[in-house]
């Protein structure tokens, strides 16, 4: 909804454009989808799904359970005592302790997405011809141009989303891993709650990639005007997609291991999880 408008707005430099009654209709329809998938409680969904027949989970003080630990599903959240590595009785996701060779692969994703951070600004990710005249535009020089039409408010949503928000992901699970490798005990709480902001605002860095394509298919002017994308958006889209791939990769939990603060449970051999 966000993209529709920003790409509205700068489609007024070819034409005059109104909003019409029926675009703010579409923005509430917006507002209550998200309050509706706010209110919605998936557990009370997942409760309502039976148990696979013959795998009923047993809880930790049941006999027979030597060998077991309690596992909480990723997928549905049921809690029972399972091996690392059966199927979930309600859901057969697999179950894990802890994320196989979580910190590795974040690593790995987060490297990733830092080497294409580079042509991603760098880049334009859009060229924009007006009567036969313009250029290339990067995403610092979309946000100029919203400034300088006076639409200072998405002008500074823009600019949150697509350059202040990856920069903080890629800072903030760079710092989560390093801490982590360290065994450092100090803030975990605050260390779990940044990593829920870095999972719960990962998408938004699309905002800008999807203004320029919505862009790209009204912009169509023949002669009179263009808008093409360009190598920045492609660069910006993989940065979004692994920094998103590398919270999913993450395991907070691994933090609270790290720092000794759970005994109760046998941890993984130091080298799986640990980054030297």
């Amino acid at each position: 909804m966000l993209g529709a408008t920003i790409s509205l707005v700068r489609l007024r430099a070819w034409m005059q454009v109104e909003f019409g009654p029926a675009l703010f209709a579409l923005g509430g329809v917006t507002l209550c989808s998200l309050g509706v998938g706010a209110a919605l409680d998936r557990r009370a969904l997942w409760a309502r799904v039976p148990l696979i027949s013959g795998a009923a989970p047993r809880s930790p003080g049941r006999a027979g359970t030597r060998g077991r630990r309690s596992i909480s599903c990723a997928g549905c959240e049921l809690v029972g005592s399972s091996d690392d590595g059966a199927p979930c009785p309600r859901c057969s996701r697999t179950l894990h302790a802890r994320k196989p060779h979580s910190v590795h692969r974040t690593w790995a994703l987060l490297l990733a997405a830092a080497l294409l951070a580079i042509p991603a600004n760098v880049l334009p990710v859009m060229t924009i011809v007006k009567a036969g005249v313009g250029g290339p535009s990067t995403i610092m020089g979309g946000t100029v141009e919203l400034v300088e039409n006076g639409f200072w408010l998405l002008a500074l949503l823009v600019f949150v989303a697509s350059i202040v928000v990856p920069v903080f992901k890629l800072a903030a699970l760079c710092t989560l891993l390093i801490c982590t490798s360290r065994g450092l005990s100090a803030r975990l709480r605050l260390r779990t709650k940044v990593f829920r902001v870095v999972a719960f605002i990962g998408r938004w860095s699309m905002l800008d990639i999807f203004a320029t394509m919505t862009l790209v298919e009204l912009a169509r002017f023949g002669w009179l005007g263009s808008v093409r994308p360009g190598a920045g958006a492609t660069a910006f889209c993989a940065v979004v997609v692994l920094t998103m791939l590398a919270s999913e990769a993450f395991d907070p939990r691994l933090m609270w291991d790290a720092a000794g603060q759970n005994e109760g449970r046998p941890l993984e051999p130091r080298h799986d999880w640990r980054f030297a």
